[in-house]
């Protein structure tokens, strides 16, 4: 009586096609596909905001993840291949978690600061009110917001504020700003003229407590403004100093990586992307209102990708030629 043949196993088979689905995912991860994707929702968060579908701030925050999206796509795909280990992709998965740590957590923080720890109002002839720190130390943003008389005429003008701050145990300081209310004229079409009214009723401060009471007094508002403004104090999360720590870490392990790069390790590319990301983040601090719109965020994001390659392409050059004065390649 023959023998029945033995089945053949079929794991090769099975090892082959993970292996083929593999390959079709790492090809998908290195494509055009998610950047396209995540351009295409901060693209679409604009109209969906203006059209009242969409929550302003909500929608810059969207829109500001998609684009950090984005650039670390940018930065990263070249490793999505099968020659990565898997001792590189976790530490690329871990550098990408504190990439977005620091840059996403810092403009979040920007752009929505959360619940404020204290509210009053001010007047000119109204006494000093305290803001409780309860002995916490660190740097805090204060919130300034006035407004300004109703005016028929399409005449820019504007109102100059002074706060003064002094803190327990500490000394003092004076915060200063203007309120504006400004028109300007813009062609629309091709002999149409259309007017452009910007006003900025609100300002914002960051300053370091040593944990005292703050006392908080308005000296003088210009003539134009209410004889009252408000006040709001967050807390900053993301303070100078740790902003700075995190972001040189950062920036330190983009270069690390970028030197395992099989082409071009040296232009530095995921360096210059962390740096242009954390200048942008930096810019919307300095420069943003307290409230940022879809304006300030393509404003700062310009400004951070410029600062960032120019950051780049110098630490390339300065690389170089320390290489050149050692005698390497």
């Amino acid at each position: 009586m023959a023998k029945k043949g033995r089945p053949r196993p079929a794991r090769p088979a099975r090892d082959h096609e993970r292996q083929l689905r593999r390959l079709v995912i790492l090809d998908r991860l290195r494509g055009a596909a998610v950047p396209l994707l995540a351009i295409g929702v901060a693209v679409a968060a604009w109209p969906l905001a203006v059209a009242g579908l969409l929550d302003v701030t909500l929608g810059v925050t969207i829109a500001g993840a998609a684009v950090m999206v984005a650039a670390l796509h940018a930065g990263l795909s070249e490793f999505a291949d099968e020659r990565t280990t898997a001792a590189t992709a976790a530490t690329l998965l871990a550098f990408a978690a504190l990439w977005w740590f620091v840059v996403f957590g810092s403009f979040r923080d920007e752009i929505d600061p959360g619940a404020e720890l204290f509210a009053a109002r001010l007047s000119l002839a109204g006494r000093a009110v305290t803001a409780p720190l309860h002995g916490i130390p660190g740097d805090y943003r204060v919130v300034v917001e006035g407004e300004l008389d109703a005016s028929g005429a399409h005449a820019s003008r504007s109102a100059h504020y002074r706060v003064a701050l002094t803190e327990d145990g500490g000394g003092g300081q004076a915060l200063e700003g203007d309120f504006s209310d400004r028109w300007s004229t813009r062609r629309s079409g091709r002999r149409g003229v259309a007017s452009v009214h910007v006003a900025r009723t609100a300002d914002k401060h960051i300053v370091h407590a040593g944990g005292g009471d703050l006392h908080l007094a308005l000296e003088s508002l210009g003539p134009g403004a209410h004889d009252a403004v408000s006040v709001r104090l967050y807390p900053e999360r993301f303070s100078t100093t740790l902003l700075v720590g995190l972001a040189t870490a950062l920036t330190a392990a983009a270069m690390v990586i970028d030197s395992w790069r099989a082409v071009d390790p040296g232009e530095l590319l995921l360096t210059s992307i962390t740096l242009g990301a954390v200048f942008a983040v930096a810019s919307l601090r300095r420069f943003a209102p307290p409230h940022p719109g879809f304006g300030d965020l393509a404003f700062n994001g310009a400004i951070g990708a410029i600062a960032g390659t120019g950051a780049g392409r110098a630490l390339v050059h300065a690389l170089r030629r320390v290489r050149a004065l050692a005698g390497r390649p």
